[in-house]
């Protein structure tokens, strides 16, 4: 058989008088050896210039067709979905019909809110914004008390989260997760796309710049205070010293 010698061969071969039988690769070896010709092996090495191009074009092209085609379902199903693009007033009657019954896989974005507060009428202002810049999302605001029975006004404003009927979320109160004074709609659409209602082009939560400059102030109030603190121990440590003075002369 081949691969097998005799130990007479064998012992020929160790002395010298007989060449060494070739040895026969094993299925890995022949299998590795394809892969690395395979690699070689340059699919444009024998094109010509000419040839080249039209392949490029033909990727070109291809790529676009695909783009387009892509663009195109993207653009007819978003022309499909629902439109709002305004804040609507709801009453208590008009929830289950507003809310609970809107059209399929629409978010429905709810504002509890009470007129008299500062907050509420800073969200009110974004919330249109909102709903003009969003319009797949339907923006809905009721007044906290009117919605929910003896709800605080210390709970506002509270927002709630619909979708197919069902509560998804509520954030109650929501001044502070919204910046609290420093509210704006680049911190309303980030917690709005925290819970996956809208798409923005925001890598980093604007409430962390808030956070820095609070810090800074913190800081710097601090070292306000501990200069005034300074001062002051500076004038009665001399008014002290002053008085003392003035005995000895007496």
């Amino acid at each position: 058989a081949r691969g097998v010698t005799t130990e007479w061969h064998d012992i020929q071969v160790k002395l010298g008088n007989y060449e060494p039988d070739p040895v026969e690769p094993t299925m890995e070896d022949l299998t590795k050896q394809n892969v690395e010709s395979a690699e070689k092996v340059d699919l444009f090495e024998e094109k010509k210039l000419e040839e080249l191009d039209e392949l490029d074009d033909d990727f070109e092209e291809e790529f676009l067709e695909q783009y387009r085609k892509k663009r195109m379902e993207e653009i007819k199903a978003y022309a499909e979905l629902p439109k709002f693009g305004s804040v609507r007033e709801i009453s208590k009657p008009e929830f289950v019909h507003q809310v609970n019954e809107a059209p399929k896989d629409v978010y429905v974005v709810i504002h509890l809110y009470q007129d008299s507060l500062e907050l509420c009428q800073l969200l009110n202002q974004i919330w249109n914004q909102l709903a003009q810049k969003h319009p797949t999302v339907k923006f809905v605001k009721i007044v906290g008390s009117k919605c929910i029975e003896n709800f605080p006004d210390h709970n506002c404003p509270g927002l709630l989260i619909y979708r197919n009927g069902e509560l998804l979320k509520q954030i109650i109160p929501a001044g502070n997760d919204l910046g609290g004074k420093k509210m704006c709609i680049e911190i309303v659409e980030w917690v709005l796309s925290t819970i996956g209602i809208i798409k923005i082009d925001m890598d980093e939560d604007p409430r962390k710049k808030l956070l820095q400059t609070r810090f800074i102030k913190k800081g710097k109030q601090k070292k306000e205070e501990d200069d005034y603190s300074d001062d002051n121990d500076d004038r009665e440590y001399a008014t002290t010293s002053l008085k003392k003075f003035q005995k000895i002369c007496l």
